[in-house]
């Protein structure tokens, strides 16, 4: 409150600058006298135990699994997560799992500390978001409803349901149906096709209700109010009734509270004939919300809208500061995203104006969404297909993005440092410079800190091989210490029954963790859809696939795989159909053999597509890893016939998901694991694994893995040990 009587003084800036500081010092320090730690129960990880309290955050479903955030009755914050039959969520599971509700459960108790994600460990994300504990509900069904939410709690999701049907009734067409809602309830989908493209090219923040939405609304009922004969402050007052009523709709979200607060501070200052500062208006509002929550702090959301708001306040007054502006958020995009877009001023320039039309279009939509006889629906779905032609055409030029794995606290200090000082030298350029060769300097430190761009993606310094939990189906990601990344196979597509997309849900998020804007080798082991699904989504959102390795025969699932993947195919640099007994040097420390197909048309007209899979070993060092693809029974027989002791590896990925027609015992004995992997999806249709695989790898006193136990399944090597992680996905 302090903050908001003296916003209308002139204060001066080095003053303002100091109280924003102490507004983030004193909720850093809150924060750290406040964190909460992983609760003690975690000790009791594997036991069954009945919880009580209320839904915190509104159930996610994807495909077969649900999560949402818990209190319990004693104040623990907990983050559930559980399995239900595969397809869309029914009624009752979204009705059931609503924020506010009061519910009871029996759960089995995780150990946090166990598992790691392609973000790091999961404790860490726990953490993050004020967590205390993970929980696992078997089934749904285990959920009992004690009370339902409060009513304002029923009316605000009433109101959000009312808006999000009267944008479906403008039309049918489901991409512009999600960007509409995306602009007025804050609420997109972060798995669409239509995300990862913004997300790319810098406009996400357009999906999302933040102070573009809200400035934009605002100047434009001034406009249109002034037009209509409306005075200051009858104006300003309906401008600020129409403002919270936008914030309400949008959920409370961060950005949309910080828009809010300031373009408030604004109206009231015209109102009552103050003066106006965007700094002490960005200090009340930091100021406010932390007071509310200071954990908001470490949150993405947050953390771009102030920083954002501040560059925009602070650069908007000098000429070179559009140009300056995007740098200070790449080191916060590159941790929280890991997405940097070099060309993202000009991006949110040229786009802006095309968003601005859909934005007015989702508010018509409020008033004339019920109307047929005004062609509402059809004019958007024009303009939506020319805006999307063209996002996707600037998503293909080469460096519009590029991934990158968080370089590190040091890597990012640094970044702001030279930030800093080119800012001060900058800004006080009429007292420094008198030579030319000190502009020359100043724009050299405005260009370095751009260098963050081309810093390598992560690799390590050994062999890594991760088996993607992916579902019902093959993803197995290797990167070696000479900078060489191997894709095999890209699993399933998107599910037919709800949407639920492995690819872009698991296998880019992976990968864009990871900083991967290169795939030096994308091999393809057989034609079938659990495998080759996901190759869109790569050869989309990959920048480089350099070769494009598949099996050399001609088949009729190769025929229909041609027809639906080969405009995507064409993307890479080169393409390779291979046989058996052709090697593949990777590095001086590493190569790889192949074994199979057999090109032999005799023997490739016998077999089913299974037995023609590429199978091939990996060695690096004195460790080997066999990878067979779906191969059955014929197949092995070929592999013993043919190479006998030479299939022999320290690491099996098991033919055909654990398959029972697969995984014979003469093959096993010819192998000779000590590891073996399975990738299948729990409760698949097939069944995978067979119990007598299972018993098989068991007799022989193997360690055996399964992705959908283990998440994610890390096998790092220095050439002669071998190490394994493993993880499971929040």
């Amino acid at each position: 409150m302090v903050f908001c009587l003296y916003m209308f003084r002139r204060q001066d800036s080095f003053q303002i600058f100091l109280i924003a500081l102490l507004c983030f010092i004193s909720s850093y320090t809150w924060n750290t006298l406040r964190k909460p730690e992983i609760h003690p129960f975690y000790l009791h990880a594997g036991q069954e135990h009945g919880f009580a309290g209320k839904i915190l955050q509104s159930g996610e479903f994807n495909d077969d699994r649900f999560t949402f955030a818990f209190q319990t009755h004693q104040g623990h914050r907990l983050w559930v997560k559980g399995r239900m039959e595969p397809g869309n969520p029914s009624a009752r599971a979204e009705n059931l799992l609503q924020q506010g509700n009061r519910i009871a459960f029996s759960a089995r108790i995780e150990d946090p500390h166990q598992y790691f994600t392609h973000g790091g460990k999961v404790s860490d994300f726990l953490l993050r978001n004020r967590y205390q504990g993970m929980l696992l509900i078997e089934d749904l069904d285990h959920i009992q409803l004690h009370s339902v939410a409060p009513f304002w709690m029923q009316w605000l999701r009433g109101l959000r349901n009312w808006v999000a049907l009267q944008v479906d009734r403008v039309s049918s067409h489901q991409p512009l149906q999600q960007l509409l809602k995306g602009m007025l309830l804050g609420d997109f989908p972060r798995n669409s096709e239509t995300y990862l493209y913004f997300q790319e090219i810098g406009l996400a923040h357009f999906l999302a209700v933040s102070g573009y939405h809200f400035y934009f609304l605002m100047g434009l009922l001034m406009v249109l109010l002034y037009f209509m004969g409306i005075s200051t402050p009858q104006r300003e007052w309906i401008v600020l009734m129409v403002l919270g009523l936008y914030l309400i709709i949008g959920g409370f979200q961060v950005s949309a509270l910080r828009a809010f607060f300031m373009s408030s501070m604004l109206l009231l200052a015209i109102i009552y004939r103050g003066h106006y500062q965007a700094h002490m208006a960005w200090s009340a509002s930091a100021l406010l919300i932390l007071l509310w929550n200071p954990w908001l702090l470490f949150q993405p959301g947050f953390q771009m809208s102030f920083i954002g708001a501040l560059l925009v306040a602070e650069l908007g007054r000098y000429s070179w500061g559009f140009w300056i502006l995007p740098l200070p958020l790449m080191a916060v995009a590159s941790a929280h995203f890991h997405t940097l877009q070099p060309l993202g001023m000009i991006t949110v320039f040229l786009f802006s104006p095309l968003l601005a039309l859909f934005f007015i279009g989702s508010w018509l939509s409020l008033v004339f969404g019920s109307l047929p006889f005004i062609p509402l629906g059809w004019v958007l779905e024009q303009l939506y297909h020319y805006f999307f032609f063209l996002v996707k055409a600037f998503q293909s030029i080469f460096w519009s993005y590029r991934f990158i794995s968080f370089p590190g606290l040091p890597v990012a200090s640094m970044f702001y440092v030279l930030l800093l000082m080119a800012w001060l030298i900058l800004k006080n350029q009429s007292l420094i410079f008198s030579k030319a060769w000190m502009k020359r300097i100043t724009l050299g430190l405005c260009l370095l800190p751009l260098m963050l761009i081309f810093i390598p993606s992560y690799h390590p310094g050994h062999l890594e091989i991760t088996f993607l939990s992916i579902g019902q189906g093959d993803a197995i990601f290797i990167q070696l210490p000479g900078r060489t990344n191997i894709l095999v196979d890209a699993g399933p597509g998107p599910s037919k029954k709800s949407s639920w997309d492995p690819s872009r849900q698991c296998l880019l998020p992976f990968l864009r963790s990871k900083g991967i804007n290169q795939i030096d080798y994308l091999i393809l082991s057989h034609f079938h859809d659990d495998h080759y699904g996901g190759l869109k989504t790569v050869f989309e959102h990959i920048p480089m696939v350099d070769t494009f390795i598949y099996p050399a025969y001609m088949s009729t699932d190769a025929k229909e795989f041609n027809s639906q993947y080969q405009q995507f195919t064409r993307k890479a640099r080169r393409t390779s159909a291979v046989c058996a007994d052709q090697p593949i040097v990777l590095d001086p420390h590493s190569y790889i053999t192949l074994y199979g197909p057999v090109c032999d048309s005799w023997y490739l007209d016998k077999v089913e597509e299974n037995d023609r899979s590429i199978v091939f070993k990996l060695k690096y060092g004195e460790i080997s890893v066999l990878f067979t693809g779906d191969i059955e029974h014929s197949g092995e027989q070929k592999l013993i016939e043919s190479y006998g002791g030479e299939i022999s590896s320290h690491i099996l990925k098991v033919p055909h998901h654990g398959s029972g027609s697969s995984s014979s015992e003469a093959f096993l004995d010819m192998v000779q694991p000590l590891y073996a992997v399975i990738s299948c999806g729990k409760n698949n249709f097939f069944g995978h694994p067979s119990r007598k695989v299972i018993e098989r790898l068991d007799n022989r006193g193997l360690t055996t893995f399964i992705t959908h136990e283990t998440g994610h399944l890390l096998m790092k090597s220095n050439g002669s040990e071998i190490f394994w992680n493993f993880s499971i996905q929040p």
